[in-house]
C-alpha cells in the first residue's frame, strides 16, 4: 500500500493497481523484447497512472471548490475512486461527476497537439507517450461518461432525472453495460473490459432491486 499527500489531499494505492497497470501498459508486447520493451512499457505505465490520478484530482478538487471539507483519493485495481464529504445541490453533484471526466478531454487534447508536433515514430519514447496520453485520456472519457452507475455517468444521470427516478437510472445503466460488454467482446482482445461492464451492469441490477417499486 503506497500513501501520500497531493495538493492536500490524500492518496492511496493499492496493491492490485499496479498489477492492472502492467497488464494494460504491456500488452501486445513480445515477452523478450529487450530493454526497448520496457522502456515503452513502463512509459505507458507512467502516461496510465498520471491519467487515473489526475482524473480523481480533478473530483477532489471540484469537492474543495464546492466546500467539502475533506476529500480523499484511492487508486485501486479497477481505477480509482474519490470520496469526499458535505451537502452539494444536484448542479454541484453533476459538476463534481463531470471533473474527472474533464480532466481526461483536456490531456486527451493534449496528448494529441503533442502526436502532431512530434515525428511519428512509433518505437520513440515521445510518441509512444503522446499517442497513450491521447488514446488512453480519450477511453477514459468515454467510459466514465457512459451513463452507468457507480460511473460519472451514471451519477450525472442520476442527478438530471432526479433521487425518484433511480429505477430508470438502473435499467438505462442494465442495458448500457450489457451492450458495452458487447461491444468491447467484440472489438477488443482486452477480455477484463467485457467482464467489467457484466460487473457494473450486475451492480444497476442490485441497485434496481433495491429501489423497489418506484418510479420510472
Amino acid at each position: 500500500m503506497v500513501r501520500f499527500n497531493l495538493f492536500g489531499f490524500p492518496v492511496t494505492i493499492e496493491p492490485f493497481f499496479w498489477l492492472l497497470c502492467a497488464v494494460i501498459a504491456f500488452a501486445g508486447m513480445p515477452p523478450s523484447g529487450g530493454p526497448e520493451v520496457l522502456a515503452l512499457g513502463l512509459t505507458k505505465a507512467v502516461v496510465l497512472f498520471t491519467a487515473i490520478l489526475l482524473h480523481e484530482l480533478g473530483h477532489a478538487l471540484a469537492y474543495k471548490r464546492f466546500g467539502s471539507p475533506h476529500a480523499a483519493i484511492t487508486i485501486h485495481g479497477m481505477g480509482g475512486l474519490c470520496t469526499g464529504s458535505g451537502h452539494f445541490t444536484p448542479k454541484q453533484k453533476i459538476s463534481i461527476s463531470f471533473a474527472g471526466p474533464l480532466v481526461n478531454i483536456i490531456l486527451a487534447g493534449v496528448g494529441f497537439a503533442a502526436m502532431k508536433l512530434l515525428p511519428a515514430e512509433s518505437s520513440s519514447l515521445p510518441y509512444v507517450a503522446a499517442s497513450t496520453l491521447f488514446i488512453f485520456n480519450a477511453f477514459v472519457a468515454a467510459l466514465n461518461l457512459l451513463p452507468i452507475l457507480p460511473m460519472d455517468g451514471g451519477r450525472i444521470a442520476e442527478q438530471l432525472l432526479g433521487p425518484r427516478r433511480i429505477r430508470t437510472v438502473a435499467i438505462i445503466g442494465i442495458v448500457t453495460a450489457v451492450l458495452a460488454a458487447a461491444f468491447s467482446w467484440l472489438s477488443f482482445s482486452f477480455l477484463i473490459l467485457p467482464f467489467l461492464f457484466l460487473y457494473f451492469a450486475y451492480q444497476n441490477f442490485q441497485i434496481l432491486q433495491r429501489s423497489g417499486r418506484g418510479r420510472f
